[in-house]
Parts: C-alpha cells; sequence; structure tokens
C-alpha cells in the first residue's frame, strides 16, 4: 500500500514538474517577441495618411502643478476599432536643460 502512495506521489511530482517547465518555457516564448520586436517611435504623419487621426492636447498645470501638456491621438482603424496613442511629457528637468542648453 506504501509503494502505491509512493509512485503516485513521484507521478504528481512529475506532473507538476512538467507544468512548471512548460509554464516557463511558454513564459519565454511570449516575452521573446515583445524585445525582438518593440518599436520605441513611429511617424505620426504616416499614421495621418492612412487613418483618421484626432489630436487633442491636456494640460497638466491645473491637476499636477506642472506645466507640461500630455498629447492624445485617437487614430481611427476601421470603423470598430480606436487606437488611443499618448504620448505623456519627460519629467526629468535634468534632461530638458541638457535639450535647451543644446
Amino acid at each position: 500500500m506504501k509503494e502505491i502512495q509512493c509512485l503516485e506521489n513521484i507521478k504528481e511530482q512529475n506532473v507538476h514538474n512538467k507544468y512548471n517547465k512548460m509554464k516557463a518555457i511558454l513564459s519565454i516564448l511570449l516575452f521573446i517577441p515583445c524585445y525582438i520586436y518593440s518599436q520605441e517611435y513611429f511617424l505620426l504623419d504616416s499614421l495621418k495618411t492612412k487613418f483618421k487621426v484626432n489630436e487633442y492636447t491636456l494640460e497638466t498645470n491645473e491637476i499636477y502643478n506642472i506645466k507640461k501638456d500630455i498629447n492624445i491621438y485617437n487614430v481611427f482603424i476601421s470603423k470598430n476599432l480606436i487606437l488611443l496613442i499618448s504620448v505623456l511629457p519627460d519629467l526629468d528637468e535634468k534632461i530638458l536643460q541638457l535639450l535647451l542648453k543644446e
């Protein structure tokens, strides 16, 4: 009887180990394309030639007491699909000061 329980425990551990390995492999396979095919920049003008684009500017001064703007673009891909693009300001003042000096 003890031998049967030991065998069942070993089978359960093997199934659990296989599940963990499959989970790890799947996680790796899902996240690799994000790093390989990621794109930091694209041209908004190219979107404007192909799709209808609405642009909105939000001021942050009243809410956050920071004089920056947030640009929001609604790109109408089709009748039922809208792509929302938000361009957030860089809040690191050191970088902004370096850019202004150049």
